[in-house]
């Protein structure tokens, strides 16, 4: 198997655990932000909305930029988008790290695609 391969399927492992590490923790975080579940639906639901709005932009950006400068930005975004919630607990900063995350998870997965597309 090829490395490029191998490497879009560890980034699809990785978006994966992404998008479903919030869940097991709801109930630790509604009285840390003060919400409940609905409050919850846009923690959630912002990573989500910001992945899909990068799709198209981001094969854009990669043809642009190339795949490894999409893919250190992209992955440089998921993790500070993640990081950004654990600085202050506030729910304001946790929904623009779940989008900063939304962003990057649409570069890396579009810049996953094209590696399994080049290199299958």
């Amino acid at each position: 198997m090829n490395f490029q391969v191998l490497f879009a399927l560890f980034v699809a492992l990785n978006l994966g655990l992404t998008f479903m590490n919030l869940p097991p923790v709801l109930d630790t975080l509604m009285p840390l932000y003060g919400v409940t579940y609905g409050g919850l639906s846009i923690l959630l639901s912002a990573l989500l909305w910001s992945h899909l709005a990068m799709q198209i932009p981001a094969g854009v950006i990669a043809d642009r930029l190339g795949l490894r400068p999409t893919l250190i930005f992209g992955l440089a975004c998921m993790s500070f988008g993640n990081f950004l919630p654990a600085l202050w607990p506030e729910l304001a900063l946790a929904i623009l790290g779940r989008v900063i995350t939304g962003i990057g998870t649409g570069l890396v997965f579009l810049t996953a695609m094209k590696l399994v597309a080049l290199y299958s």
